[in-house]
């Protein structure tokens, strides 16, 4: 009998077979064939093993392979021995070198493996890269471990809070408005994570040193996040819908200030009976010095609370008679005085109705109408044009 060599220094009939034979690489295995070259290429290894093993001793005098029950060996022809490295190394590039493409996908596979530990190094989170043990080596159970567990969801999302305060501890508002949006954007995505982390009252921190409006707006949408999804504290869907749209009317006053003034739905009209109740002309034809009516609605204005617990808010009107064309010659001109509102709830519905005059001395054919509206408050101001003509 050959004595075959150490079983560390080759690999197995089974994984021999499993690399030398193209079906298992392109198609599901048949367990006929497979067993066949599982033999022969077992027979290789052994084969390569028998000329660097010592011959045999011979057998003892009067001995017989009949008597001692062993069969005759039959003399093979002499392998080439594998590369000294590859035995070194336990490697099976010997085995895997006559398949097609087996270098260049080697090489695929190094700069795969490569370019996602790039990826990681560059995310900053800390993920461990598994690394793939050689045959020859220890088993996991009797090495020491020398790689770090995976992260939890727990653990990462506590690190990537920790990284955005870090990224956040010495940031400014800057002086420009794109530097102000950066500031508040990254404050927002930290208050996002404290939020998917559980911590709702670190979500509701106001955002420093930036303006009120904007602080209260962003404690109102998170707000009503939270309301929206507290089944414990609010048990009732309907409760919930209730807390939840209330702070979300806060959060649309508060950015309504900054909102730029808009005029809507502005109309000539021949009554006026309150917010988005009225009567329209048939047709925007009038004759000079007919009185009409003007309806507008105002959206985004400031109010403020006066001290016994009112919304004031202001607006100036001015309206304007332009002739049509490219030259748009100006033919009158109506200035009202300021209209202060009081009301004991924040304005919503607003609006206001002019009583107004054509003109006596406006020619005949199309002319504009302009409506400018400035909020006393904000001093935003808003212009709206109507088409009308003169018969």
């Amino acid at each position: 009998r050959v004595p075959s060599a150490p079983a560390s220094d080759r690999p197995s009939a089974r994984q021999a077979a499993s690399f030398r034979d193209p079906r298992r690489l392109n198609g599901p295995s048949q367990s006929g064939p497979v067993q066949t070259n599982s033999m022969a290429a077992g027979a290789i290894i052994d084969r390569s093993r028998t000329a660097q093993a010592p011959p045999p001793a011979p057998p003892a005098l009067g001995a017989s392979s009949q008597a001692t029950g062993a069969l005759p060996v039959t003399e093979s022809a002499p392998q080439p021995a594998p590369p000294a490295d590859a035995r070194a190394n336990g490697s099976n590039d010997s085995l895997l070198a006559p398949l097609p493409g087996w270098n260049n996908l080697r090489t695929a596979i190094q700069s795969a493996g490569q370019e996602l530990q790039h990826s990681l190094s560059e995310a900053k989170i800390g993920l461990p890269f598994r690394r793939t043990t050689r045959p020859d080596e220890p088993s996991a159970a009797t090495a020491p471990s020398t790689e770090s567990r995976p992260m939890t969801q727990g653990e990462l999302l506590q690190r990537l809070i920790a990284l955005a305060e870090a990224d956040i501890a010495n940031a400014k508002p800057g002086e420009s408005v794109e530097e102000l949006l950066g500031f508040i954007q990254k404050h927002v995505e930290l208050r996002m994570l404290y939020f998917i982390a559980g911590q709702q009252e670190r979500a509701l921190e106001a955002i420093p040193v930036v303006e009120p409006a904007d602080q209260e707006f962003w404690q109102q949408m998170f707000w009503a996040i939270a309301n929206y999804f507290d089944r414990e504290g609010i048990p009732n869907p309907g409760d919930r819908a209730t807390q939840t749209v209330a702070q979300l009317k806060t959060a649309v006053q508060r950015l309504q200030e900054a909102a730029r003034l808009e005029l809507r739905n502005v109309n000539f009209c021949h009554k006026i009976v309150s917010y988005g109740n009225y009567e329209r002309f048939q047709r925007d034809e009038f004759t000079p010095g007919q009185p009409v009516l003007l309806y507008a609605e105002v959206e985004n204005f400031k109010s403020e609370l006066t001290s016994d617990g009112q919304w004031r808010t202001v607006l100036k009107s001015t309206i304007e008679f332009y002739k049509a064309g490219p030259n748009g010659d100006l033919v009158d001109r109506i200035e009202f005085p300021p209209t202060e509102d009081l009301c004991r709830n924040h304005r919503r519905d607003y609006f206001h109705s002019y009583e107004l005059t054509i003109p006596q001395k406006i020619s005949l054919g199309p002319h504009v109408l302009k409506l400018i509206v400035e909020d006393q408050l904000s001093q935003k101001v808003a212009t709206y044009t109507v088409n009308f003509t003169v018969k």
